[in-house]
């Protein structure tokens, strides 16, 4: 692959730790598919003599960066896929891409070997050891001394001392992943009973008629009925305002003394009537300062939101050009003048803002309703004996639903879901204990389930058929694969924790000290 072809390489051709290029000495590959690592067996150690770079901690173990050692040979085979990837695609690569990709490639790099660091730390702890001939063994049957698919003796001996060092090291640490892989991943034993129970559970399958209404159908003359009972929280009140920020610039408490100076000035200044607006202009953090501090008329519940509603109520008890603040709040200090009076709109005018309100903050209403509605279609389908003509009589839709097993959570042995038909309402729900206990409900075809609330809607559902799918000859593997892979995935989550205390993540500082901004 030339340079030219090669963005990474066009990059960083002149970030080669000792100026050479990557030469392959052998190619031998040994797959771990069950904690998905892939290790190239030896490099030509480019960059030998170069300082490495300490990427993290786990336990006693540095997460080291060197060339020619498991994470420089983890980035080379990132950025060698994702070089593939990008020039399938053909497409044009800007430099800031080239940026994104060589950092996702090396995270990726990074993951992959904290996670073989946690592992060689586990076995360490527990006091395991891969035995010289072990690795000789290893090396004589996966090794790269190998012709036609033979240990080739000759091949091996005239191999440098270092590279045989060095193939052992790789050796051994493959051996060590393997011997774990084997020892943790796949040492679980399942009785017969349990395996059967499992897959008369994936077997069992049932499909399904629904309807789900929409949380954005909540009836219009309710919404205006709680702006006319709650019209507190809709008053508007023209306001400015001015916040000084905590955390990057300064201190909470620098900001709270700042917040403080800038009041200050403003009582100082109050007689001006440009006072505040030049305050905000010069002082304030937010988008509003271009604007003097303007934030125009301001609905009372925005404010409550932003400074709750002690505070909000202190602003809105201000008269005209007075000062409230400074109220510490999530975004810092804020200062704010009163620039009018309070506005009552009416409730016709403002339903759409109280519809976003209550989708936000009132769902638990918005779902009292709408069950109602579903309970009252309900009754009318049972009644006639025909849920797909009373829904569609009400206006509804109705939608079917795939064949799906009992599955919660979505478990990849009971097959797909019934999130598998694309319907936003639906997702989410395979986690839901309510929506499982609304299925198991219906017994018999034409059965209707209980209302269940779904992703912002309600949903009424219908037994339509049932059935058993065939046996599969290769369960039991299936089962091993698959418990195999969840433990993976559990172990992995668990080493990349933030709150793992052995795993010390510095990875953003080092990367950006081994490619400095000013050298792209």
């Amino acid at each position: 692959m030339s340079a030219k072809n090669n963005p990474f390489k066009e990059q960083e051709k002149n970030r080669s730790l000792s100026g050479k290029v990557f030469k392959y000495f052998g190619a031998a590959l040994v797959t771990l598919a069950i904690i998905g690592l892939i290790f190239v067996s030896f490099s030509s150690g480019r960059g030998r003599n170069q300082a490495s770079f300490v990427f993290g901690r786990y336990g006693n173990r540095n997460i080291e960066f060197r060339p020619d050692n498991a994470f420089g040979q983890a980035v080379e085979n990132e950025i060698s896929r994702t070089n593939n990837q990008l020039q399938q695609k053909g497409n044009e690569t800007s430099n800031e891409m080239i940026q994104f990709f060589r950092l996702m490639a090396w995270q990726q790099a990074f993951r992959k070997v904290v996670v073989n660091e946690a592992i060689a730390y586990e076995l360490d702890d527990s006091g395991y050891k891969i035995s010289p001939r072990a690795v000789d063994r290893y090396i004589v049957k996966f090794g790269p001394f190998r012709t036609n698919g033979e240990f080739d003796e000759e091949l091996y001996l005239n191999a440098s001392s270092s590279r045989k060092a060095a193939v052992r090291t790789q050796m051994r640490e493959q051996l060590t992943l393997t011997t774990w892989a084997e020892d943790v991943l796949n040492s679980r034993y399942y009785s017969a009973g349990e395996l059967d129970f499992l897959e008369d559970m994936r077997r069992s399958v049932k499909s399904y008629e629904y309807v789900t209404i929409p949380f954005t159908d909540f009836p219009e003359k309710d919404v205006i009925a709680y702006a006319e009972k709650n019209p507190q929280l809709f008053r508007r009140l023209p306001l400015s305002r001015i916040t000084i920020e905590a955390g990057n610039k300064r201190s909470s408490s620098e900001a709270e003394e700042k917040a403080n100076e800038v009041f200050q000035l403003y009582q100082e200044q109050k007689d001006n009537m440009d006072a505040f607006s030049n305050l905000a202009m010069k002082n304030s953090d937010d988008s509003f300062a271009q604007d003097g501090g303007s934030m125009g008329a301001t609905e009372y519940y925005r404010l409550s939101e932003l400074i709750g509603s002690e505070n909000a109520d202190a602003v809105f008890a201000a008269k005209k050009g007075e000062v409230t603040g400074p109220f510490d709040t999530d975004y810092g200090w804020m200062i704010f003048r009163t620039e009018g009076a309070i506005a009552n709109p009416a409730a016709e005018d403002i339903k759409d803002q109280v519809r976003g309100y209550m989708l936000q903050n009132e769902a638990g209403l918005i779902e009292d309703t709408l069950i109602a509605r579903a309970k009252e279609l309900s009754l009318q389908a049972r009644s006639r004996g025909n849920f797909r003509s009373a829904a569609e009589e009400a206006g509804l839709t109705v939608s079917s639903t795939n064949e799906f097993a009992f599955n919660f959570g979505n478990d990849s042995l009971l097959g797909s879901g019934p999130e598998t038909n694309g319907d936003a309402s639906l997702s989410g729900s395979s986690s839901s204990e309510t929506f499982w206990e609304a299925l198991l409900t219906m017994n018999k075809i034409g059965d209707i389930s209980e209302p269940v609330v779904l992703n912002s809607a309600v949903g009424l559902f219908s037994l339509v058929s049932e059935s058993e799918q065939e046996p599969l000859q290769y369960w039991e593997d299936l089962v091993k694969y698959e418990m195999s892979r969840s433990r993976e995935n559990d172990f992995r989550s668990a080493v990349l924790s933030s709150e793992n205390p052995l795993f010390e993540n510095d990875f953003s500082e080092a990367y950006n000290r081994f490619f400095p901004s000013n050298q792209g």
